[in-house]
């Protein structure tokens, strides 16, 4: 008694440690005489109570009450299993090896894990498996005392805590699945069939001689393909058939346990936001519309919206969290959900208010979407652009556009990175179809040459002067009208007048890396435009690199920049190009002549190579069939062998038409920049050994590099290369259509691979 005594004490306080809120607290602990007492906190009464209906809980009114809760007891055999002292750096290894309902306390509407007396907490390199002792028989698992042994005791660890978790979720859904009060009855007929005969004895176990009792199995299966059950329960069906495995290797761990009873509980809280929200979309409320657009987002990405895994790989929900992290969602998810009802009932009352409804709301969303991880985040905020920027939703949002002015970029702040982001996209956008109404920007951008002084630099096609005026250092890019016939002329003025107005919108920086434009000149001397754009404050005056020049610089491989470096830059890259197109844009001129670094402002080359920056947009124009395109220009040898056979054809000659310049061209020349990163090196090196046409360099590029790139970068890089390289031209299938494919095909993947 003394022994056991000293045991439970030794487990009670060092459990007290964690903290955790599902596991009892112990007060203290005492003697009196030959009695051994320990001091514990009240509790309601214990969960066989509840479940054979001996007593009521106010607490646990509804299935959505109690299966809320069951997470937090899931994460409570968790703490125990992989016990961690924050405050003692102790790690131990534990098991409870007594996990029954009459063992779980009822506490203010939680589940509370008590009566730790067979608990042990052992050291990592011992493990948690120990010599089955003693313990209520219908739980325990079928390894603690195999019947086909005569029933002699086995080692058993942290998985037989699992199986008699499992044994309890599964009468937990018999309660749960009952008609209204009558889960006890639901209960006690589950106990009655899973009558069984172990050896001599007739017993009442969650398993036979050699597998499941088939009364469970049978259970389960029901309850999985019951139409008239809710789908959360028709989840815990699954996930408890999942536990109850005869053979304890094959058992999850209370981890993954965790993870799936929070998933499958908070979906119940999203889908109630969901339709609250859903029934407001009416307002002319524009920040309610595009939280409603967050709220899909958040859900498909996270799995919350459905059974599906989300994003899997990228998904919150697929790593670990603690106890406080799971809380936190929870508290979230519950303050959106009675802002949602505050925002219905308000649109009762007044279905277009005077104030913006979506404010709170709005904070609780940004708090969602902020835990999720950095990969993740980055793909629903792109998703969030496709979404808003449709052509079906054109109308609807069409007020963002008035958000995107100077005069309002303050309150755009202020309302948050989503809202500024979607109306920097949508006056992209805006100046693009301005074009065709022929009305775009009115203000003079015009800069005079002789403002732009020495010292001059050659930069590939570009020049670096210094501003007079501000005395920093400037890049100019050149637009050359020789070759354009006379009619096309004023296309080319309202080409050159847009580049510099798009570019110049001090708030386009923040969403691409690129220079701001400070305006245009024009030289009519050499037949041509230049776009003069200012070098970056962090540029400290120095002048840029471009990729290939860096390239050169850092052949040893001692030198190069690491493989999570160049990582960042090309899922930057991809971003980019993808946000660009989403604004209806092509750039036309992606190379690595046009990716720059500052690297004499850095003081090392790992840190100048986390701040590149995108040029060249001096051919870019709007992704729309009629736009004006000058052929002239884009550096040839990462142009796509469609677009290149364009110098031999006539735009008369019917059986060679001219092939105007798609996404598709653009997504090619990413995929020789990205390959370009994966071996350090440069395209004209990479491609060397192979003879003929451009046709012959793509295929040769697809036939002998990627499993190299695969080597070096992994499966991932080399596929989204693979896919870039050999994209259909041929098949029309529509912008958007092909920017969602390199979204998933590209995107996803290179962001991945900065997990």
């Amino acid at each position: 008694m003394q022994k056991d005594f000293a045991d439970e004490l030794h487990i009670l306080s060092s459990l007290r440690c964690l903290k955790h809120p599902n596991i009892i607290k112990l007060i203290t602990a005492y003697t009196k005489g030959e009695s051994y007492n320990f001091l514990l906190p009240t509790a309601d009464g214990d969960f066989r109570e509840l479940l054979r209906g001996t007593r009521q809980f106010p607490y646990f009114k509804s299935t959505d009450d109690l299966l809320s809760t069951l997470w937090g007891l899931s994460s409570a055999i968790e703490a125990v299993h992989e016990y961690f002292a924050d405050d003692f750096g102790l790690r131990l290894i534990g098991c409870h090896y007594d996990i029954k309902p009459a063992n779980i306390l009822c506490q203010s509407g939680r589940l509370i894990l008590s009566d730790f007396g067979l608990s042990r907490l052992r050291p990592e390199e011992d493990g948690s498996r120990s010599l089955f002792q003693r313990g209520e028989g219908c739980y325990i698992a079928p390894e603690c005392e195999p019947s086909d042994q005569d029933f002699n005791p086995k080692p058993i660890g942290r998985a037989s805590d699992i199986w008699s978790f499992g044994c309890v979720l599964a009468e937990t859904l018999a309660y749960m699945s009952a008609p209204f009060g009558k889960g006890h009855e639901m209960v006690k007929q589950f106990h009655k069939e899973r009558r069984i005969q172990l050896g001599p004895y007739i017993c009442y176990h969650f398993h036979g001689e050699k597998g499941i009792n088939p009364a469970v199995t049978t259970f389960l299966d029901t309850s999985i393909t019951q139409p008239s059950l809710p789908e959360a329960l028709k989840s815990l069906a699954v996930l408890t058939k999942e536990i109850l495995q005869f053979d304890p290797a094959l058992r999850p761990t209370a981890s993954t346990i965790t993870q799936r009873l929070f998933r499958i509980s908070q979906r119940i809280i999203f889908r109630e936001i969901y339709s609250k929200l859903e029934r407001c979309t009416s307002s002319t409320d524009l920040g309610l519309l595009i939280e409603f657009e967050r709220l899909k987002i958040l859900g498909d990405a996270t799995g919350l919206e459905s059974n599906s895994d989300g994003w899997q790989s990228l998904s919150w929900f697929t790593v670990y969290h603690s106890y406080n992290e799971y809380y936190n969602i929870q508290d979230l998810l519950q303050e959106c959900l009675q802002e949602a009802n505050f925002i219905a009932n308000q649109l009762e009352k007044n279905n277009d208010p005077p104030y913006r409804l979506s404010f709170h709301l709005q904070k609780l969303q940004d708090s969602l979407w902020e835990i999720q991880p950095s990969a993740l985040l980055r793909n629903m905020t792109m998703r969030l652009d496709e979404k808003i920027l449709d052509k079906s939703y054109a109308q609807k949002f069409r007020v963002i556009n008035l958000l995107s002015s100077d005069s309002n970029l303050e309150d755009l702040k202020e309302q948050g990175a989503s809202y500024r982001r979607v109306a920097l996209l949508a006056q992209m956008q805006e100046i693009a179809s301005s074009i065709v109404q022929q009305n775009s920007s009115s203000q003079d951008l015009s800069v005079d040459k002789l403002s732009l002084v020495p010292p001059v630099i050659n930069f590939h096609q570009y020049l670096l002067k210094t501003s007079k005026r501000t005395g920093r250092r400037v890049l100019i890019e050149f637009i050359d009208y020789r070759n354009i016939v006379v009619p096309r002329v004023n296309e080319l003025l309202e080409r050159v007048n847009t580049i510099a107005s798009l570019r110049s919108r001090g708030t386009i920086k923040d969403m691409f890396p690129v220079l701001e434009c400070i305006g245009y000149y024009h030289d009519p001397s050499d037949f041509q435009f230049g776009i003069v754009y200012e070098l970056p404050c962090l540029a400290r005056n120095t002048d840029p690199k471009n990729l290939l020049q860096i390239i050169h610089d850092t052949k040893p491989r001692a030198d190069q920049p690491s493989l999570t470096a160049k990582f960042k830059l090309s899922s930057s890259l991809v971003m980019h190009v993808h946000s660009f197109h989403t604004g209806r844009w092509l750039h036309k001129n992606i190379c690595a002549f046009n990716i720059i670094f500052f690297p004499d402002a850095f003081d090392s080359l790992a840190e100048c190579f986390s701040a590149p920056y995108f040029i060249g947009f001096n051919h870019s124009r709007r992704n729309d069939e009629n736009a004006f395109s000058n052929l002239a220009g884009p550096e040839a040898e990462y142009q796509h062998p469609v677009y290149l056979k364009n110098a031999k054809k006539f735009s008369d000659d019917p059986e060679n038409p001219v092939r105007r310049y798609r996404q598709e061209f653009d997504y090619y020349s990413v995929g020789l920049v990205l390959l370009e990163i994966a071996l350090w090196q440069p395209l004209r090196k990479i491609t060397a050994k192979i003879s003929g046409p451009p046709e012959s360099v793509q295929e040769g590029l697809l036939g002998s590099q990627i499993s190299i790139v695969k080597s070096y970068m992994g499966d991932r890089y080399g596929k989204a290369i693979q896919y870039c390289l050999g994209l259909d031209v041929d098949n029309d299938r529509g912008s958007e259509v092909v920017r969602d494919e390199f979204h998933s095909r590209v995107v996803v993947p290179l962001s991945e691979c900065l997990l």
